[in-house]
């Protein structure tokens, strides 16, 4: 007599690996994440949110989040990150839970740029123009 075989799955909850364009941006925001906190200027936007503000040269990068009276409940990705050089070249939005949003990335030879600034001494070491 055969042993009779569960016709019961379990649900597996895979997680999907990122795409290869998203494994970028991700490593790009967590460089420029860190600069951005490390050399920004904040300034309050209004009453619910902050913007810290970092111009190296040709870029700027500007990194907004929910202000202390805010609650980051209140938008589903309340936190972001935006790229600018020449154009936006990177908007990444995020939550506390570990929520990560692409919203735009534009590929170029200005992310191999972007890994390399360290901090405002980088001014003169980067070109200027646009992707």
């Amino acid at each position: 007599m055969m042993a009779a075989r569960s016709t019961r799955t379990r649900a597996v909850k895979a997680k999907a690996k990122p795409a290869a364009g998203e494994r970028q941006a991700m490593k790009l925001w967590e460089h420029l994440y860190a600069l951005v906190r490390s050399h920004g200027v904040r300034e309050p936007v209004d009453a619910a949110h902050d913007l810290m503000t970092l111009t190296i040269g040709g870029w700027t990068i500007n990194h907004w989040a929910p202000s202390g009276e805010a609650a980051p409940a209140a938008a589903e990705l309340p936190y972001g990150l935006d790229v600018w050089r020449g154009l936006k070249v990177l908007s990444v939005q995020w939550s506390a839970e570990g929520a990560f949003k692409v919203a735009s990335f534009m590929r170029g030879a200005w992310e191999d740029e972007a890994l390399a600034l360290d901090g405002p001494g980088d001014v003169g070491a980067i070109p200027a123009e646009a992707p």
